[in-house]
């Protein structure tokens, strides 16, 4: 019988991974009917090539086909077909993928736990993976990022820019896929429901992922520079003619060589990069390397890379303060020609001018290269959740339980195993280098991670500790010995001293502060060690308390690593830091290691990293869920009576009064009221709230005559508090004690008040919420227990009297908390 179908096929024998390749049916058998020669009607099929056989992996009703990178190297077998299909003629073609030179993320998707694809809504608790498949980029870190969707359409939207509510990083593995998990936690309807219209967020919320690729690899960074003033230049050479004695002995002459010290060599980048920027170095006009030069000269910055020509760049030059404010030199956008291309950049009188601050003489210069060819970030498929059910992970041998209607998971306390904590215990080597890596990976400067700028390096920066110390098994070493020396032996008190040193260490990389040698009032005893001790008072207690003497020989503290890891719990210990730290306050640890006096977090050095290093350490610790020493309140049951639980965060919220001479004359704390209210989130880790974020649960009317609720608004409201509550937040709700307050001129012409909601409970089955008004400077009256808003169920307004001049409030509206 004659052979009838696809006789030969016609496409690329190169597929580059990423990109998609057509091929196309270019011949028929002759015995094939005239209306079989339809293209349309072909079936085509991928192969892979497994040890000599060919193993089918896809088959299609199109000519296109995309690899990715994990198939790099791979050879596979691409066939057509319209009976059957044949591996050994003209329409099968051999191909192989070969590494794009583009760097791209392709596409985002979401699973179930499983790897399942998403066919219907989740019950919140769950988890979900974002995969980030890519191409060019194995190696790369990817920033993922969930956002609650509000906007129409796919993509990400810019209506959806307050909608973050997660995000994590992860590596880009050898297949060219980087992978996170997500729990979709309750909280998140508070985020949901947040912005949504009229008629609420409704039951089914959608989220959706981003995916943004932040990696090193797109940035290469050359070694240090030092650049000299012709003065110093002169200088040097001056006294190499008389035999003066040279203060520097690394100061160069105008040829640029340092005496005794080698040319540093370029740093490249692992062999395994195989596609990329690989170094960057300088040389002099005449292409010779060198590690200095002068101002007023004229400097090359070569740029050595593979597969990039025709690709665009960014190069920056600036002076090396990191992390303080770099001085940028210069900055301009180039085209890579060659393998080896190079920016010519004239050093200037200006650039010494503009680099030099407390540092005379000589500057660090540093060059930096960005490929600018890489997507920003491609939006996944969506998952959408229930938001009336909870349903608890667990893996499939165990018995999956379902809460339905439910606002957030039910922890049972005493399922809490002792042992499992990190309590009176050792921190292990892997665990240390898990917390740096996960706190350097979730806190940026100038838009990249502190991860891109130190990877993993330890204590290398501005300090001579011994190289053979700067690893992870020393750092355990010295860490835990000095934790168990100084009594910092719970979860709760390791996370806080790491979250403060953190910042302190500039990221774990520095335990010297700054790296010249004068310029600080308190020199010579300026901040060293794990807590940066500072001033000659602390130096001369620590000498007189241990005998070490760190007064004469202070710099002792930052290069043996053993002290300062000592010094840095001894004075932890002498603040009297570990009682804040068993009270879980970040502010208060913050305050005492940096500014004893800060009144707020804005006053604090890094107070923003400090808090990220925390939160990331207390989910790494599993704290408090899994402590041993967490004194456990038994479960929250619901009351018998109102059917609803119970909170009461008087014991952790300080009452204050608005009449306090801090905000200025008796004029001005007349209207304190929100101010006083701020001050007191802000002492619990709360930031001020503001007007634009809230629940609008009631308004005046336009004549002032009547107050009406907004009962959608008021049950979403009343929602919010619970949660909150649940969370030991509390609540700043604005009220209404009397019609047209001052001719209706204030807050929408309905709020007269401010107030703080810091507990729920019930008389007989009526719901209250209990209240801190700080509208007196009575504590009995302002912390009154009688200070009560009864919820009313038809309509879930909020209404009661204040005890300290019997005014009736109605709540209006109901502030949202954010985290300092």
């Amino acid at each position: 019988m004659a052979k009838k179908g696809v006789k030969s096929i016609s496409g690329s024998s190169i597929i580059k991974a990423g990109e998609w390749t057509d091929y196309k049916v270019t011949s028929w058998y002759d015995a094939t009917p005239a209306n079989e020669r339809n293209e349309a009607h072909v079936k085509w099929v991928a192969y892979h090539d497994n040890k000599g056989n060919w193993e089918k992996i896809l088959e299609k009703e199109q000519g296109n086909f995309r690899f990715q990178e994990g198939a790099v190297g791979n050879t596979y077998l691409i066939v057509a077909y319209s009976h059957e299909p044949e591996l050994d003629n003209a329409s099968a073609m051999k191909v192989k993928v070969v590494s794009a030179e583009k760097r791209e993320v392709l596409r985002v998707e979401m699973t179930d736990i499983n790897d399942n694809k998403l066919t219907k809504a989740l019950p919140y608790g769950r988890k979900v993976k974002a995969k980030a498949f890519t191409t060019g980029m194995v190696g790369d870190r990817i920033l993922f990022k969930m956002w609650e969707d509000d906007a129409e359409g796919g993509g990400h939207s810019e209506e959806n820019k307050y909608n973050l509510v997660a995000q994590a990083m992860a590596k880009v593995g050898e297949k060219g896929v980087a992978i996170v998990e997500f729990t979709l936690k309750p909280d998140f309807k508070v985020i949901a429901n947040a912005h949504a219209g009229k008629g609420g967020e409704g039951k089914i919320h959608e989220y959706y992922v981003t995916a943004i690729a932040t990696d090193k690899t797109k940035y290469v960074a050359g070694s240090n520079f030092d650049v000299y003033s012709k003065e110093e230049i002169e200088k040097a050479e001056k006294d190499q003619l008389t035999g003066g004695q040279k203060k520097n002995p690394k100061v160069p002459t105008k040829e640029g060589k340092i005496q005794n010290s080698p040319p540093q060599q370029p740093k490249e980048l692992p062999p395994t990069q195989q596609k990329g920027v690989k170094y960057v170095y300088f040389t002099n006009t005449k292409n010779q390397k060198i590690t200095t030069s002068a101002f007023g000269d004229t400097i090359k910055v070569h740029i050595v890379s593979t597969g990039l020509k025709g690709n665009e760049f960014e190069l920056e030059l600036y002076e090396d303060d990191y992390p303080a404010s770099n001085d940028t030199l210069y900055k301009g956008r180039h085209t890579i020609t060659t393998d080896d291309c190079f920016v010519t950049i004239p050093l200037t009188k200006a650039m010494y001018d503009k680099g030099t601050g407390l540092e005379m003489g000589s500057q660090e210069l540093y060059a930096k290269v960005r490929i600018l060819d890489i997507p920003p970030y491609v939006a996944g498929s969506k998952v959408k959740v229930e938001a009336t059910s909870y349903e608890l992970d667990v893996p499939d041998n165990v018995t999956k339980t379902k809460v339905e209607v439910a606002d957030a998971p039910k922890k049972d306390e005493s399922s809490t195993k002792k042992g499992e904590c990190f309590c009176n215990r050792d921190i292990k080597v892997e665990e240390l280098k898990k917390m740096v890596t996960e706190i350097r990976d979730n806190t940026f400067y100038n838009g990249k991670t502190i991860s891109f700028y130190h990877e993993d390096k330890l204590f290398y920066l501005y300090s001579k500790v011994p190289k053979s110390d700067r690893t992870f098994e020393k750092f355990a070493e010295v860490l835990n010995n000095a934790f168990k020396k100084y009594n910092i032996n719970t979860c709760v008190r390791k996370i806080h001293f790491l979250a403060n040193m953190y910042v302190e260490t500039m990221y774990f990389t520095a335990t010297r502060e700054g790296k010249g040698t004068s310029g600080f009032r308190y020199d010579p005893y300026r901040g060293r060690g794990f807590q940066h001790l500072t001033w000659e008072d602390n130096y001369k207690k620590y000498y007189k308390e241990t005998g070490i003497n760190i007064v004469d020989n202070y710099e002792m503290v930052a290069d043996n690593l053993e002290i300062a890891a000592n010094t840095g719990c001894w004075y932890w210990d002498k603040m009297g830091i570990n009682t804040y730290a068993d009270k879980d306050s970040i502010f208060d640890t913050s305050r005492l290691i940096n500014y004893p006096g800060a009144k707020k977090s804005s006053s604090i050095n890094g107070f923003k990293d400090r808090n990220i290093a925390y939160l990331k350490l207390k989910t790494i610790f599993e704290y408090p869920a899994n402590c041993v020493n967490v004194v456990v309140k038994p479960k929250t049951k619901e009351c018998q009576n109102c059917k609803t639980e119970h909170y009461d965060l008087t014991n952790k919220v300080a009452w204050q009064t608005q009449f306090d001479s801090k905000w200025g004359t008796k004029k001005q704390q007349n209207v304190a009221c929100k101010k006083t209210c701020d001050d007191i989130l802000n002492k619990v880790g709360l930031r001020s709230t503001i007007k634009t974020e809230k629940y609008q649960t009631a308004l005046e009317n336009e004549n002032h005559t009547a107050l009406n609720i907004n009962i959608d608004e008021a049950k979403r409201g009343v929602k919010y508090l619970d949660l909150q509550l649940k969370e030991g937040n509390p609540i700043q709700v604005g009220v209404d004690h009397a019609l047209n307050y001052k001719g209706g001129t204030l807050n929408e012409g309905t709020t007269d008040h401010f107030i703080i909601i810091v507990g729920k409970g019930c008389d007989n089955g009526n719901i209250y919420y209990r209240f801190y008004d700080v509208g007196t400077s009575h504590l009995k009256l302002g912390a009154s227990e009688e200070n009560k808003l009864y919820l009313n169920t038809s309509n879930f307004s909020l209404k009661g009297k204040t005890k300290y001049n019997g005014s009736t409030y109605t709540v209006t509206q109901i502030r949202h908390n954010t985290k300092i």
